[in-house]
C-alpha cells in the first residue's frame, strides 16, 4: 500500500475525488492499536475533555495537549512521524506539512447516539502556530461502522 505505486495511485484518487480532494484508506494502522485507543477513550479525564454541540457537531473530545493512555500515544507519536508526514507530502502535494503535535482542535473525539459531525471547517489558521490548516486525518474506531450509513455531503 505504501509503496511508490501504492502512493501514486492514492495521490491520483485524492485529487480527482470530489467533492473536495479526500483519500479513504482502510486498515492503515493495526486493528489491535484502535481497539486499544477505542478501550482508553472512557479512561480519559473530564479535564482533558470538551463537549461541542453546535451546527455542524455534537461530540466530546480531546482538548489540546491532552493525557493520552499508550496506544493513543503509539498512535499520534506515529501519525507526527517524519515518514509518515513524507507520505502524506507525496500523496497531497502540500510542500512544508507539519503536524500539529498539540493537536488543537484535534485528538480523540466521540460523537454520542444521535450526536453528529458534518464535513466543515475548524478554522483557516492555527490560534498558536498562524500556519494555515491545511489537512485533516481521521481514523474511525467504530468496530461494524456502514460506510451506506454515512450522510456524504451534496456532490453539485
Amino acid at each position: 500500500m505504501l509503496t511508490s505505486a501504492g502512493i501514486k495511485a492514492m495521490r491520483q484518487q485524492f485529487q480527482t475525488n470530489t467533492p473536495f480532494p479526500h483519500l479513504v484508506i482502510d486498515r492503515l494502522f493495526s486493528p489491535q492499536l484502535l481497539e486499544l485507543m477505542y478501550a482508553e477513550f472512557d479512561d480519559m479525564k473530564w479535564n482533558d475533555l470538551r463537549v461541542a454541540a453546535t451546527a455542524v457537531e455534537i461530540k466530546r473530545g480531546s482538548l489540546p495537549n491532552a493525557k493520552f493512555g499508550p496506544a493513543a500515544q503509539i498512535y499520534f507519536q506515529a501519525i507526527a512521524s517524519g515518514r509518515f508526514i513524507d507520505i502524506l507530502k507525496q500523496i497531497t502535494r502540500i510542500d512544508g506539512l507539519v503536524c500539529d503535535t498539540e493537536l488543537y482542535n484535534g485528538g480523540l473525539h466521540e460523537i454520542p447516539n444521535r450526536g453528529h459531525f458534518s464535513v466543515h471547517i475548524d478554522f483557516t489558521h492555527h490560534p498558536v502556530t498562524n500556519l494555515d490548516n491545511r489537512l485533516v486525518l481521521i481514523t474511525y474506531l467504530n468496530e461494524g461502522w456502514i460506510v451506506s450509513a454515512v450522510q456524504r455531503p451534496p456532490t453539485g
